[in-house]
């Protein structure tokens, strides 16, 4: 009698860590004002309402009572999705599929024992009980192929991390659907229930203890690239600094020469001017920005990355049309972003073989009739499509930092990659400065 009782009860509890699982991966926030205790005692008298019914209807097999049985299953199901945030569409969809996952797996361990493992009449009466707990490892390894395929965020997927989390319910499925641990267990059903129930105990621990170790991986990438980014907007910062402190000796020695030129003219000392001048010009090519359309960012930072274009034999040409004032974004901002897209332009040339071209092509502009600032830039690439791992090394860090930037003043980024080229375009509303 007892151990019917712990049968009876140890079914339910296996198809509820099920439930709790699938709930746990697909669904989004529990919603805040209604207590995690009322959910879950929810959780639990939802399958014992089920479990009560089925024993009900265990007698009558008429095509009626298993309407009735999958009709309350489904309803239930569907009713603890309105304890979480989601759409009815969704609730319709997780409510059905958990449902047919189960219905899957039922199908197919009583296929595999009936069709594949050769036991005779008597035997297959005896396992009749067993075959049920079947269906929950295989459920749980269905559970998780589920989560693969639909890349749930929650689940920090990688390909490596997917496969770890597949190798558990594999070997407990095929440890749980072995003909000698059958047999051994096929005259006490809880012995056979008992191992199934440790069989999922090992599968939860485990994936709690890979999701635990990837939130922590993912939390330690995600340090090292706001670690990365903190020293780029230092640099940044430090170049924009320099910038203005070339100006103002700019303004500073441009204001001595005109003394020195006025002190030539007064002594008529006219023949000195000239190679002054030269000097001067040529001084002022090499020393100083050679883009001035206003803009301290925009003219210290194209400047200073065509030096290092013509340093590292990249060809790089620029058309700005812009008007300062109406530029839709802070300073700090726009460095961040220009700064991060010329890098990655750099570093994609710097890629190429030396018998290739290298050039990088920039456009800025302030479009009044669009009423968009626009910046532009296409930069050619290794000949060949950049793997995400490559990706990542010259465009992906920064890109995310660019996006970042962007959102916050309302903007947009396109992206384009051909074999041989890379284009992107970001556009900011010309809004007032916030």
């Amino acid at each position: 009698m007892t151990e019917q009782i712990i049968l009876q009860l140890l079914g339910p509890t296996l198809d509820l860590s099920s439930l709790i699982l699938y709930f746990y991966i697909f669904m989004k926030k529990r919603k805040q004002y209604i207590p995690i205790a009322f959910v879950i005692l929810s959780f639990f008298f939802s399958e014992i309402f089920i479990m009560f019914i089925t024993i009900i209807l265990s007698s009558n097999i008429s095509l009626l009572a298993g309407i009735i049985r999958f009709i309350i299953s489904i309803s239930s199901t569907f009713l603890l999705t309105l304890f979480f945030e989601s759409t009815f569409t969704q609730r319709i969809f997780f409510a059905f599929s958990f449902h047919a996952i189960y219905a899957l797996s039922e199908f197919i361990a009583q296929f595999i024992v009936i069709n594949y493992m050769d036991f005779s009449k008597e035997s297959l009466l005896k396992l009749s009980g067993s075959i049920s707990f079947l269906t929950n490892p295989l459920a749980f390894f269905f559970i998780i192929l589920f989560s693969i395929l639909l890349k749930n965020k929650k689940m920090y997927f990688s390909m490596r991390f997917s496969v770890m989390l597949l190798i558990a319910p594999i070997i407990t499925t095929f440890a749980a659907f072995n003909r000698t641990v059958l047999e051994a267990t096929s005259e006490n059903q809880l012995s056979f229930a008992l191992l199934i129930f440790g069989f999922l105990i090992i599968n939860y621990v485990n994936y709690i203890l890979l999701v635990i170790s990837a939130k922590t991986y993912a939390e330690k990438e995600k340090n090292q690239y706001l670690l990365q980014q903190n020293e780029f907007q230092k640099d940044k910062y430090n170049q924009l600094s320099s910038a203005y402190k070339k100006l103002r000796k700019y303004q500073h020695d441009t204001k001595k020469r005109f003394m020195y030129i006025q002190e030539c003219v007064n002594s008529e000392k006219y023949d000195a001017i000239i190679p002054y001048l030269d000097n001067s010009l040529d001084e002022l090519n090499n020393s100083y920005s050679r883009i001035n359309t206003g803009n301290l960012v925009i003219d210290s930072f194209v400047s200073n990355y065509m030096f290092i274009s013509e340093e590292n034999g990249i060809h790089f040409y620029s058309d700005l049309k812009i008007d300062s004032a109406l530029i839709p974004i802070y300073d700090y901002n726009l460095s961040l972003i220009i700064g991060n897209l010329l890098d990655n332009s750099i570093n994609a040339c710097n890629q190429i073989e030396k018998d290739e071209e290298k050039y990088i092509k920039l456009y800025i502009q302030t479009n009044t009739d669009s009423e968009q600032f626009i910046i532009h830039i296409i930069n050619s690439k290794p000949n060949q499509k950049i793997s995400t791992k490559s990706n990542e090394l010259f465009h992906g860090y920064g890109l995310i930092n660019v996006k970042d930037h962007i959102d916050k003043f309302f903007g947009i980024m396109n992206i384009n990659e051909s074999e041989n080229e890379f284009e992107i375009s970001v556009i900011i509303p010309l809004l007032k400065k916030a």
